[in-house]
């Protein structure tokens, strides 16, 4: 069915990618997953602000909320709430530059998981689609081993797919897959996807504020224990936020005078100021 569709948009170049996209979706995606899965497309956002520009189909398990592009069908994305990205093309061998170009969009993002029982990849995983494509598993592999993407399926030829499983160990699947194995293949992978999403957590509110949030649960920390220091770092990284981006995040602080380092070697040990507890009680009027 899908080649079917594929073959009779050809002669019409400029629909195609969006015929092709669209019967991905509705004949296979749907059709296949359960009901909580969403498809769309748009733009994916991080706690850092990077954007990953306009991307193909998301599927997105929306335990997180996203955000309506007005006038358009497009939606705006949470890293944390993005099982995978697809990208659909016409012909793989001819437009794997255009994969490349939203792999170096995309692999940029980082995702900031807090408290989670499963094991999600801290990177947004990416599958390339292609209706046409390579015909032999090694040559899939080789493109695979490249790091572009983290699985490749090619619907003709009686269907190939790929993927490196090792981003999700728990996985009982390995690739490759050929035959009608393939296009389950990728189903099985895009279901492990969203079962790591299942138990992560996440405060919504560090979309908003990220500085001040975590300057609450410092000081929420300095109360609750009757610390005079505080280990930063600690809350941080049970934020998911990485040491680099917590270190900057720090000395943010400490240059608005809303926490001190006890030390200059940078451990993340913290005391907070007067400042701090006008600031928190600002925000918590706010919010």
């Amino acid at each position: 069915m899908l080649m079917a569709g594929h073959t009779s948009g050809e002669t019409a170049s400029s629909a195609t990618k969006g015929r092709d996209r669209e019967d991905f979706i509705h004949k296979f995606l749907e059709n296949l997953l359960p009901p909580q899965f969403r498809f769309g497309s748009g733009d994916i956002t991080d706690l850092s602000g990077r954007r990953s520009g306009q991307v193909d189909i998301v599927v997105e398990y929306p335990l997180l909320p996203s955000l309506q592009t007005p006038n358009s069908s497009s939606r705006l994305y949470l890293a944390e709430g993005v099982a995978a990205v697809i990208e659909v093309k016409s012909d793989l061998t001819k437009q794997w530059s255009e994969v490349e170009s939203t792999s170096k969009q995309l692999r940029p993002l980082s995702r900031k998981f807090g408290a989670r029982d499963g094991i999600p990849p801290l990177h947004i995983p990416l599958f390339a689609v292609g209706y046409k494509g390579w015909k032999k598993i090694p040559t899939l592999q080789e493109y695979l081993s490249t790091g572009v993407v983290d699985g490749i399926l090619v619907i003709d030829h009686g269907g190939l797919f790929v993927w490196n499983s090792n981003i999700l160990p728990v996985v009982q699947f390995t690739s490759p897959a050929t035959e009608a194995w393939s296009l389950w293949a990728l189903i099985i992978a895009l279901h492990q996807m969203s079962i790591s999403l299942q138990s992560i957590s996440l405060d919504l509110s560090l979309y908003a504020r990220a500085n001040l949030v975590v300057l609450q649960k410092i000081c929420k920390a300095a109360n609750n224990y009757e610390l005079v220091c505080v280990p930063a770092f600690e809350i941080t990284d049970r934020e998911g936020i990485e040491r680099e981006e917590a270190k900057e995040m720090l000395t943010s602080m400490q240059d608005e005078n809303l926490v001190k380092f006890v030390n200059q070697e940078m451990d993340g040990i913290v005391t907070i100021t007067s400042n701090a507890i006008e600031e928190i009680k600002n925000m918590l009027t706010v919010f």
